[in-house]
């Protein structure tokens, strides 16, 4: 009697993962809805070529993705009011590329001035000189210069960002007591300048102004 009710467990636990496999290649075997996806055909589907000019809405753009946004495609991430990243297809930033003109743009499109880095063919001179004169046993008089000339032949432009003539006058003063010291600084003007081209620091964005400064220091 024990090996007869012992057999048919066995039986009734065999059969358990029978009927589940059963189950399971039931289910894989049905048969799915037909879905039907339609789209514009398009040779290059990653490219698309717009002109700017062309008339596209009935108001001006704020910036570049603002114009880009009336492109089948293209989405808008907005950073305020006046400001957006454009989307392609759901890439952003750095794996949009634009170019405008030829230049490689990378990311956003500012409502004002969108950056783009190149390189330029750029050459440099200048130099520099100090002088130090005793004059006495505890007073010193000093003096440097320094000048840096830029150009930039690609764009037959002065090279930007380049500091203008620099020159500074000291008096110092010392004995066993405490020292002294008196320091002009004399900056020119700068009027060669490129506007809105620069390095990583900053852009030109005119003229500047010369200006003096007057250091007096004691310890």
């Amino acid at each position: 009697m024990k090996t007869s009710r012992a057999a048919r467990r066995a039986a009734v636990m065999l059969s358990v993962p029978a009927a589940l496999c059963a189950a399971g290649t039931a289910r894989s075997e049905q048969a799915l809805d037909e879905v039907i996806v339609t789209a514009s055909r398009m040779h290059a589907p990653l490219t698309v070529i717009t002109d700017p000019k062309a008339p596209r809405q009935p108001l001006p753009a704020h910036d570049g993705a603002d114009c880009l946004e009336t492109i089948p495609g293209f989405s808008v991430i907005r950073k305020g009011g006046t400001d957006g990243d454009p989307v392609l297809r759901g890439m952003a930033a750095s794996r949009v590329n634009v170019l405008v003109d030829g230049e490689q743009l990378l990311g956003g499109c500012g409502m004002r001035t969108v950056t783009v880095r190149r390189n330029v063919d750029a050459h440099t001179w200048g130099g520099e000189a100090d002088a130090t004169y005793a004059l006495g046993e505890h007073w010193q008089l000093l003096g440097t210069l320094a000048y840096t000339r830029g150009g930039n032949r690609s764009d037959d432009l002065p090279l930007a960002q380049m500091p203008p003539l620099e020159v500074r006058t000291g008096l110092n003063y010392e004995d066993p007591r405490g020292s002294a010291g008196l320091l002009w600084r004399v900056v020119q003007e700068q009027d060669r300048y490129a506007v809105n081209q620069g390095n990583i620091v900053g852009q030109d964005l005119g003229r500047t102004a010369g200006f003096g400064v007057l250091s007096l220091n004691a310890a």
